[in-house]
């Protein structure tokens, strides 16, 4: 069934509640499959015929249907196509083109920190490259990355997560820290995964992350740092989460900028979002 969508993922592409999905489905208005569980699968081609009969004229149902593909077909591919998109997208302000390519990559069942690690992070690198050759301005990198959290936030509200693994996760960066956009990838790919993420978010006081720490009790703390230069204070609070890593029993984990973590153990940095929760998996 590589070409089948469950329940969920064909109420989010037909923008219907679950349950009226289950009806239609029973009243054969949408047919469906059964697995040996009993649950309906549903395949793409009957999306299409739902929607050709019943929603003609929706191009944004369309241009969603028309990007679903197998994941194998999908992980043939190169990404460069939609880091192009995302790029111009980005650029121009275009919250919802955005949206959804990211939204139809996650339809084929690209994991989240995928699309994070090998499209929004490749886009960016591209466009703070055109910055630096000042074939864009300041205000084409602030309209990109406002764009993208807008995006992002979208996002995350119609991603359907797998089950609940019951483990807390605090998501955040420190203070003076305000890149939010490797942040919010990081929350979505840790929802997506089951966690259950406290998200305090950027520039978090080192003193309030120690208290929600406290209060929470969290199983792992997932630091974002995007600081390329050395930093005395960054390293000592990066140490000392570290040595309370060890008291409190909970896995640390910093990503994004290598810089600051010399001085900590070779399993809590990690270089992509991907690493990190293939670190997160092995550790919990």
């Amino acid at each position: 069934m590589n070409d089948t969508i469950s329940s969920k993922t064909a109420a989010a592409i037909l923008n219907v509640n679950e349950s009226t999905i289950k009806r239609w489905a029973d009243s054969n208005i949408l047919k469906c499959v059964r697995t040996a569980g009993g649950h309906r699968k549903f395949t793409i081609e009957e999306i299409r015929n739902y929607a050709n009969r019943y929603q003609n004229g929706n191009s944004g149902l369309t241009q969603k249907l028309n990007s679903l593909e197998s994941k194998s077909n999908l992980q043939a591919q190169n990404f460069k196509p939609f880091i192009r998109k995302i790029e111009r997208n980005l650029i121009s302000g275009d919250t919802k083109a955005v949206y959804d390519i990211l939204f139809s990559l996650f339809l084929k069942k690209i994991h989240p920190s995928i699309i994070s690690d090998q499209i929004i992070k490749k886009s960016f690198e591209s466009i703070s490259e055109k910055y630096k050759m000042k074939s864009l301005g300041i205000e084409d990198e602030h309209i990109a990355s406002n764009t993208m959290i807008s995006a992002l936030s979208q996002l995350e509200k119609s991603i359907i997560p797998q089950k609940n693994n019951d483990k807390k996760v605090v998501c955040c960066s420190l203070e003076n820290e305000f890149h939010g956009i490797g942040l919010l990838c990081l929350k979505i790919s840790l929802l997506y995964s089951g966690y259950d993420c406290i998200f305090p978010g950027a520039n978090l006081p080192l003193e309030n992350l120690l208290s929600l720490i406290n209060e929470n009790k969290p199983e792992i703390v997932c630091i974002s740092n995007s600081t390329q230069d050395e930093n005395k204070l960054i390293q000592k609070q990066f140490k000392k989460l570290e040595e309370l890593s060890k008291k409190k029993n909970f896995s640390l984990f910093i990503g994004g900028s290598r810089s600051n973590t010399n001085r900590l153990s070779g399993e809590v940095y990690c270089d992509s979002i991907e690493a990190m929760l293939r670190k997160i998996n092995k550790r919990i």
